[in-house]
Parts: C-alpha cells; sequence; structure tokens
C-alpha cells in the first residue's frame, strides 16, 4: 500500500508531462501538415552535383573566353 504514494504522483507527473508536451506541440503548428511529409518520401531528390558541374562549366568557358 506505501508504494502507491509513489506511483501515484509519478503517474501524474508523466500525465502531465505527456499532456505538456502535446499542448506546446499543437500550439507550435507541429501537426499543421501530416500528409506532405509522408508523401516526400515518394518523390527523389533533384541531384546536386549536377547544378555544381555546369557552374564549374559555365566558369571554364568564361575563363577560355577571356584570353
Amino acid at each position: 500500500m506505501g508504494i502507491l504514494w509513489i506511483l501515484v504522483p509519478l503517474a501524474l507527473l508523466l500525465s502531465a508531462s505527456a499532456g505538456g508536451a502535446y499542448w506546446w506541440a499543437w500550439r507550435n503548428r507541429q501537426f499543421e501538415d501530416m500528409e506532405t511529409p509522408a508523401l516526400r518520401v515518394l518523390f527523389e531528390d533533384a541531384k546536386p552535383g549536377n547544378s555544381l558541374l555546369v557552374d564549374e562549366e559555365k566558369h571554364e568557358r568564361m575563363r577560355n573566353h577571356d584570353c
């Protein structure tokens, strides 16, 4: 019976912490868009190496043109 003096306040503290975390997430609009992050996995990202290569090629052509 004495263990209840520990478990009941501990359960109340954990419940209040979970409720506070949920309230914080709701106030900061963490649940605003629930579909887009799940769909983002299905689409490929642009390859970052291609844009860098194009920029280097443009720079090389500009350097050769100045001669």
